[in-house]
């Protein structure tokens, strides 16, 4: 259905005057709300390349500044959707991500059937004929790629379901990391919904983010975020990402080479480069 919606909207642009289009073709979510964020930004199409170009940018400044790159076999569900050829893209541009396995691309399965990010958070399991070992991680992605699910074996073989709630905690963790290093002012926040595992919000408040519950919905949940100056928020089924606001990336870029926090200031900074400001990222959130 897409590609004939695709077609009525075409047909109907091209008969207004000074209405002009740029056609990304089979894209992401987050790719496209991330190529139209940036046009907006700067008064001219952004191409697809771009969005591969500042990761992959973003990337290699983050691991400059003590980003241990642990490369460990990665199996990535890709739910048959697009993603799968975007990942493909992003390897191709990330050297250190070669190590990735990409599973259920699309090539002989129906989109989102007994896989994607879904399927394993809803049954609490990998996907049908998923097979992978306790040596490996895993993740799953939804049809269009703005949601991830990851999963792993324990040594007793018993698979480990990481959604929306797990993630957060990763993300505070090691910002909370970060932070503890130097000395700041800056407000940190965790945004929840009703439906959140409790026990996120406790660890959140036991490591100095302030919580909030919001409505049910990312962009309640993202209306709250944008609040700090470090919001984190994400919902039990992978939706979810890091903002940095404005006044935080200046105060970070501000720090001098001289001064003992340089390091630790450069890192954060680089980090939230790697986080998608935009909206929720598969691969933003996979690295």
């Amino acid at each position: 259905s897409g590609e004939a919606l695709v077609e009525n909207l075409l047909s109907g642009i091209k008969v207004l005057p000074y209405v002009y289009y740029y056609n990304y073709g089979k894209t992401t979510t987050p790719i496209l709300h991330y190529c139209v964020f940036k046009s907006n930004l700067e008064n001219q199409i952004v191409r697809e390349t771009e969005y591969f170009e500042d990761i992959a940018a973003a990337y290699n400044t983050f691991k400059q500044y003590g980003c241990k790159v642990q490369k460990e076999s990665l199996i990535v569900d890709c739910a048959n959707g697009v993603g799968a050829n975007k990942l493909r893209e992003l390897i191709n541009c990330v050297y250190d991500l070669n190590y990735i396995t990409i599973k259920n691309d699309g090539s002989d399965g129906e989109l989102n059937y007994l896989c994607g990010a879904d399927y394993v958070k809803i049954y609490q399991k990998s996907p049908e004929n998923f097979e992978y070992t306790a040596l490996d991680k895993c993740a799953s992605f939804d049809g269009d790629a703005d949601r991830i699910i990851c999963f792993y074996k324990n040594e007793l073989g018993s698979e480990i379901i990481l959604d929306g709630d797990y993630i957060s905690i990763l993300y505070m963790y090691y910002i909370k990391k970060i932070l503890s290093t130097f000395q700041h002012n800056l407000r940190c926040g965790f945004i929840h919904a009703n439906y959140s595992n409790s026990a996120t919000s406790t660890f959140a408040k036991a490591n100095g983010f302030k919580t909030v519950c919001s409505k049910t919905g990312v962009k309640y949940l993202h209306a709250e975020a944008v609040k700090f100056d470090i919001g984190i928020y994400f919902e039990a089924n992978g939706h979810g990402t890091a903002l940095f606001g404005s006044c935080t990336k200046e105060f970070l870029a501000a720090i001098k080479s001289e001064d003992s926090n340089y390091k630790s200031a450069k890192k954060l900074l680089a980090l939230s480069d790697v986080i998608n400001k935009v909206n929720e990222d598969f691969s933003y959130i996979l690295i």
